[in-house]
């Protein structure tokens, strides 16, 4: 294919203060493309004076010692650690806000990331999910 018939540019035109503009007729897997390789390579974050100074570990198989079981609508789900107690208050509670939850949202990541026993984010989930239940079904 030759340049004059391709839609989509190799590089994006520069305008006269020298900054590039974007082609809206250019393809987004193309542009994405030039994106990710251009700010996700670590030498391009060196050059940019970014520091890659740390590796954390992530332990996404923590457990707890006993697992929560919720029933809801004739269904048993079964919250067996952190990760699956991160994705339950996130796919299943409406409302999202209080200190409970995101206390238990941050210890649930501490715990993930081993700076938190796996147990103590099992206490504070459990709290939050309470907090959530007497918002939906008030008392009374």
């Amino acid at each position: 294919m030759d340049r004059s018939t391709r839609p989509w540019p190799l590089s994006p035109p520069s305008t006269p203060s020298g900054r590039a503009r974007l082609n809206f007729l250019a393809k987004p897997a193309y542009l994405a493309s030039k994106i990710s390789s251009v700010y996700n390579s670590p030498i391009a974050a060196i050059k940019r004076g970014w520091a890659l100074s740390e590796i954390l570990l992530v332990n996404f198989g923590a457990r707890w010692n006993e697992p929560v079981h919720i029933v809801e609508k004739r269904k048993v789900e079964s919250i067996n650690g952190p990760a699956d107690a991160i994705r339950h208050m996130r796919d299943k509670f409406r409302d999202k806000t209080g200190p409970a939850y995101s206390r238990a949202v941050n210890i649930c990541y501490a715990a993930l990331r081993r700076e938190a026993d796996p147990d103590i984010s099992r206490v504070f989930f459990l709290t939050a999910y309470e907090d959530y239940l007497s918002k939906i079904r008030p008392s009374g």
